[in-house]
């Protein structure tokens, strides 16, 4: 509130003001949302105001003082910053990201290819270049794949069941977890394979190569353990 340089009274006095006169009431209200209205008063000696407008009144009465004030006093400071609130509920958990590769699981295959996770139940593939393709946890059951290149190929964890490979070439393929029960691997080159817990009950093995293959825990065709063979399977073949 402004008060004009004639007002002689303390602030404890103006704060115990009272407006008597008839309409001033209304028209402090009204004015309380104006930005810039200036208000006149007469203030008596009791602490009364008169007179109220927003024109300077005529003060005749014995004793009273004109004063004036503004509808909008200055910006105050500043308040102090309230504590910090308590933290929101857990959102709920998103579903699985695909590292930022997005798999396109009708793509013909080239070498290269990301095909990990992939559904390609009884595909029909011949002579096709599968070299350091990422197929792992691939689902292949059923295919056939003959005459193909999957040299340096991750196919962990691939799901090979039941897929006539016949012919194929799979030199330092990562068949890591590899599931080929009753795959047909007949020709198939398997050098410097990654066999380390593969099953290969009942596959069928005839012609293949197997020179410096990775034997660990894998099963190998008859269903018996590599881990209990010597450490490979190659004396353990028979099952397909």
């Amino acid at each position: 509130m402004n008060i004009s340089r004639r007002v002689l009274v303390s602030v404890g006095a103006a704060v115990a003001i009272t407006v008597a006169a008839s309409g001033v009431t209304s028209l402090v209200t009204a004015g309380a949302n104006d930005t810039s209205t200036t208000y006149y008063g007469c203030l008596t000696k009791a602490g009364t105001l008169n007179h109220v407008a927003t024109s300077a009144p005529t003060c005749t009465a014995k004793g009273s003082t004109a004063i004036s004030w503004n509808s909008v006093g200055p910006q105050g400071t500043p308040g102090v910053t309230g504590p910090t609130g308590a933290n929101g509920a857990v959102g709920p958990q998103g579903s699985p990201g695909t590292n930022g590769v997005t798999y396109d699981c009708s793509a013909s295959p080239y070498s290269g290819i990301d095909l990990a996770n992939c559904t390609l139940q009884h595909e029909t593939w011949a002579f096709v270049k599968l070299i350091g393709a990422d197929l792992a946890t691939t689902d292949f059951r059923f295919s056939t794949i003959t005459s193909s290149y999957f040299n340096g190929a991750n196919l962990s964890f691939a799901e090979l069941d039941g897929v006539d490979l016949w012919g194929s070439n799979m030199p330092a393929a990562n068949l890591t977890g590899a599931s080929l029960a009753g795959t047909n691997l007949a020709g198939t080159n398997l050098t410097d394979a990654n066999l380390t817990g593969a099953n290969l009950t009942g596959a069928t093995v005839t012609g293949a190569v197997f020179t410096s293959a990775t034997w660990s825990g894998t099963t190998c065709p008859d269903s018996t353990n590599s881990d209990n063979d010597g450490g490979t399977c190659v004396n353990n073949l028979a099952g397909g």
